[in-house]
């Protein structure tokens, strides 16, 4: 995947679509700001956040990563560019640099990879006996059940219904598709690896795409359809819609790389403040974590020449 540039210096700062770093006890770990809400009283402001998909939060943090919630400002950072005094008072906790994350080529190859959601369950629970029928190609008891992705594939294509590959997934982003392919392989495919040679990118999996989107539309007060139009309108956005597929993005993990090339970039326009600062005043790092571990290359310009003042401890420190 090819990223972005990191936005111009004097953009810094708590933006929506920027990566930024959230307080959870004694440790800081990695968030897409997604809206700013608030204040309708003396509380400080607040914001709608996704936490990164990867973190590796503590045993007694209830918190999951990857989910949505609402954060007070205060408990909210951003990368602390050329701040180095400031850095050095952060621990970071753990998690997976977005460098080190697989393609979405890879998550989506393994349905095992991103656990389902609950949304997804509510979409798709209904409608467990019509998608073992498509699994099993029992067409002839589907009945008159409603599935326009059939019918489609009936009118367009002349090869058989369940052999040929359909690559439309409308605006569903990676993860939906991957916790769609999760929940549809744990209780449709039963996580049978010959069963998912028949699903994985084929006809019940394109249904299932059709009834999460359907369950979506439905919630939308906008939206008041019936069950048969609202499952021909979710196949005509999954069929007309653009495809990640094609264009290949990964927002959360694009957002986590500008954040980190911001947070521990090396090079003379970093400073001091991008030599290793993070935590050295404040202890160590989650379960000892080397924070600087596992980071592409280019994120040491090797252009700052640092000393081993810029490393010492400001502080003493008392564990």
């Amino acid at each position: 995947m090819i990223f972005p540039a990191r936005p111009h210096l004097a953009d810094q700062g708590l933006s929506a679509g920027r990566g930024a770093l959230s307080r959870v006890g004694e440790y800081w770990y990695p968030i897409r700001l997604i809206e700013r809400t608030g204040p309708t009283t003396a509380k400080a402001y607040q914001w709608r956040v996704e936490w990164w998909r990867e973190i590796i939060f503590p045993a007694d943090i209830s918190l999951v990563p990857g989910n949505i919630s609402l954060v007070n400002e205060t408990e909210i950072i951003d990368s602390l560019w050329l701040k180095q005094k400031e850095r050095r008072g952060i621990r970071l906790g753990r998690w997976k640099h977005a460098y080190e994350v697989e393609t979405s080529e890879d998550i989506l190859a393994d349905p095992s990879r991103v656990p389902y959601s609950a949304d997804v369950d509510t979409a798709l629970s209904p409608f467990k006996d019509t998608l073992k029928l498509l699994l099993e190609q029992r067409v002839d008891e589907l009945g008159d059940k409603v599935i326009p992705a059939k019918n489609w594939l009936e009118r367009n294509v002349k090869s058989p219904l369940f052999s040929t590959l359909m690559p439309y997934v409308g605006s569903l982003s990676i993860i939906e598709r991957a916790q769609i392919s999760n929940w549809f392989d744990i209780h449709i495919g039963k996580r049978s690896k010959k069963a998912r040679l028949a699903w994985l990118g084929y006809l019940p999996l394109a249904h299932a795409h059709t009834l999460y989107i359907s369950q979506r539309l439905q919630r939308s007060p906008e939206t008041a359809l019936s069950h048969t139009s609202l499952l021909h309108h979710a196949w005509d956005i999954l069929y007309t819609g653009i495809s990640e597929r094609i264009i290949d993005v990964d927002v959360a993990k694009e957002c986590l790389y500008i954040l980190e090339e911001e947070m521990f970039e090396v090079s003379t326009r970093a400073g001091k403040a991008g030599f290793f600062q993070w935590g050295l005043d404040a202890g160590h790092h989650q379960d000892g974590w080397d924070v600087y571990a596992n980071l592409p290359p280019q994120f040491n310009r090797a252009n700052y020449k640092g000393n081993d003042e810029d490393l010492e401890v400001w502080r003493l420190i008392h564990c």
